[in-house]
């Protein structure tokens, strides 16, 4: 169950991601993502991924090892359709054909990419899980 005040770590929590640089394994969109997850939930999704990678390479290798960002979002939480997400809930977003973890807050979503900070519709995103 989401604290009461989520809204604001929501808030705080993606303005911080305009000044975080990219780094694989630190700073990258899944432990973005679910750094902010685990802080509302208690639940980290990429738990066994922490400290395994520190390269796109590296991140490849782990999701063969250890299942694909998807499958370990289901593992979590309620997969639903991306009109439904809502704020405070991740999305999945496809850039440069590889799957990138983010944040709903509403019309818009939220990811850290190598090129930086990314704002993309909420509606162009692959995949919506509830984050509650």
């Amino acid at each position: 169950m989401r604290p009461q005040n989520w809204p604001e770590l929501l808030h705080n929590h993606i303005a911080s991601i305009k000044g975080l640089p990219f780094v694989w394994g630190e700073n990258d969109c899944c432990t973005y993502t679910c750094d902010y997850i685990k802080l509302i939930t208690g639940t980290d999704p990429m738990e066994q991924f922490r400290g395994t990678y520190t390269s796109l390479k590296g991140s490849l290798q782990a999701r063969k090892e250890w299942g694909s960002i998807r499958t370990n979002m289901r593992l979590h939480f309620e997969e639903i359709a991306v009109p439904m997400a809502q704020r405070g809930d991740a999305v999945i977003y496809v850039m440069d054909g590889e799957d990138a973890l983010g944040l709903c807050n509403g019309l818009n979503s939220y990811f850290l990419s190598p090129e930086g900070y990314v704002s993309v519709p909420t509606l162009e995103c692959a995949t919506a899980w509830r984050v509650k």
